[in-house]
């Protein structure tokens, strides 16, 4: 099972790879178009203060040396975009002292601990300033309430806890139902706090919305000391210790919401919930029996760009963690399909489903056909570049061959030109200036053509014999000439 999931991850985590590879294949292009207009001239290319003799030679030093600097630019880019720039990340939370504050600074704790990469917490005033730090790049994640803000641009990582509505009202208020809050004056929490959102959609369920007296941009735990504030509608988990501080005094209850199922049948993200008699306090019983009211969740979420291995790592310290011993209600692993509010990410859905869902293993099937292929395509091209670059090199080599051929018939031509017109002379001078020419031909071909298979052709020797024989034949006639001449004297004659 294991295994599978660390296919998965594999091949996620290898995408920005060939992304990567794209990139130091239009470096290694650039390279090669930048060397392609190094100077040549008589038949040489020149790249800095190295001479390469033929095209084929220049063409495979410049794909060497091309793909040799692709291959470190590749390296370079995929060590400097990989998860190092998550080495450390940041999470924002919610009014500092509130149980997202705590549970984030007790999450820090356990990744840390785990992970030995640092985590930073920051308090800020709720969910929409949550969503706005991750789409600006100030975060990499976020707890949020579920309904409370826009995911869309966002991954949802996990469902943490349920968050409680609680209708909270001093004592002494004569008010029994939720419609007789009208008039009064409530605290619903700071503005960009998914607690204002979730306490306004009870009010707009009740019709009162615009009757009670809003106390705007406040805590709810301010209705300690300022006594004119008559209640507040406080979204949070049960274990919050603001809230567990303002019921623990026993001047206030909480109202029950008795349509919580209708509310529940109109809303995609609020669930009928029932508060346990006295979970605030034995001795003064708040509430004091079972009450219905409704609940929505704590999400974390993160910019979708980071990387599987930390999403990984962060749902391991809060799952595998022992972070429920300090949060009883923090949901377990094997609940997240039925309380999440929509999909998982992919990448997180990855750790808690890792084997065992038919579709999935189909996709990593995919991926290792996908990746097999991709292998095959990679050699098979190689393959073929490789014939086609040997080809060509071939291509120039015969030619090459050709050209020099062809200068040794031009020689040979000579030679033979040489040969006809010293049969009428019998001028020594003029046999000894033509011996030289002979001389001067067959050196000037064994200098410049030098390529080991023209040495070895057949027509390579008959001019060698040629020369040989011609330089013999001219040597042979002037000293006939020497011998024959009167008093060791030449007549001059030439026709």
């Amino acid at each position: 099972m294991g295994v599978v999931a660390a296919y998965s991850g594999f091949f996620q985590s290898t995408s920005g790879l060939f992304v990567e590879a794209r990139r130091a294949f239009f470096l290694a292009r650039w390279i090669f178009l930048g060397l392609s207009r190094c100077g040549a001239s008589d038949g040489y290319f020149v790249i800095g203060t190295v001479k390469i003799e033929n095209k084929a030679t220049f063409v495979r030093a410049t794909l060497t040396w091309g793909l040799l600097l692709g291959l470190v630019g590749a390296v370079l880019l995929w060590y400097f975009a990989s998860d190092r720039r998550h080495q450390g990340i940041t999470l924002v939370t919610g009014v500092e002292g509130g149980l997202y504050n705590q549970f984030g600074v007790e999450l820090k704790k356990v990744y840390e601990r785990r992970t030995g990469r640092s985590m930073t917490v920051v308090a800020t005033e709720g969910s929409a300033a949550n969503r706005s730090a991750l789409i600006d790049g100030d975060a990499q994640i976020a707890i949020v309430q579920a309904g409370s803000v826009d995911l869309d641009g966002l991954d949802l990582f996990c469902s943490l806890y349920p968050e409680v509505i609680h209708l909270v009202v001093r004592n002494e208020l004569p008010v029994r139902r939720v419609e007789e809050l009208a008039g009064k004056k409530m605290v619903l929490g700071p503005l960009q706090s998914g607690m204002r959102k979730s306490g306004m959609e009870i009010l707009k369920h009740h019709q009162i919305l615009d009757l009670i007296v809003e106390e705007k941009d406040r805590y709810f735990d301010e209705i300690l000391e300022d006594e004119e504030i008559d209640g507040a509608i406080v979204t949070t988990g049960i274990f919050n210790p603001d809230l567990q501080r303002v019921l623990g005094t026993g001047h206030f209850r909480i109202l029950p919401i008795p349509a919580a199922g209708a509310i529940q049948a109109r809303s995609a993200h609020l669930q009928e919930y029932l508060l346990p008699m006295g979970i605030y306090g034995i001795h003064h019983s708040v509430p004091s029996e079972n009450l219905s009211t409704l609940a929505t969740t704590a999400l974390l979420v993160g910019q979708r760009d980071l990387p599987p291995i930390l999403i990984r790592s962060l749902l391991e310290a809060v799952f595998e963690g022992g972070l429920h011993y300090r949060f009883p209600t923090l949901f377990r692993k094997n609940q997240m399909l039925d309380v999440g509010p929509g999909p998982l990410a992919e990448k997180a859905d990855m750790f808690f489903n890792p084997a065992d869902r038919i579709g999935q293993m189909a996709n990593i099937m995919e991926s290792i056909a996908a990746f097999k292929e991709l292998v095959f395509a990679l050699f098979a091209g190689l393959y073929l570049l490789w014939g086609r670059f040997r080809r060509f090199e071939e291509r120039e080599q015969n030619r090459l061959i050709q050209r020099e051929k062809d200068r040794l018939d031009e020689l040979l031509i000579e030679t033979l030109r040489i040969e006809e017109k010293q049969v009428d002379v019998s001028d020594p001078e003029k046999l000894r200036a033509m011996l030289n020419e002979v001389t001067r031909i067959k050196l000037k071909a064994l200098r410049q053509l030098t390529h080991e298979d023209l040495r070895g052709d057949r027509v390579f020797l008959i001019f060698l014999t040629q020369c040989s024989n011609l330089i013999g034949k001219i040597q042979a006639k002037m000293n006939h000439l020497e011998s024959s001449s009167p008093k060791g004297s030449v007549k001059q004659r030439s026709d």
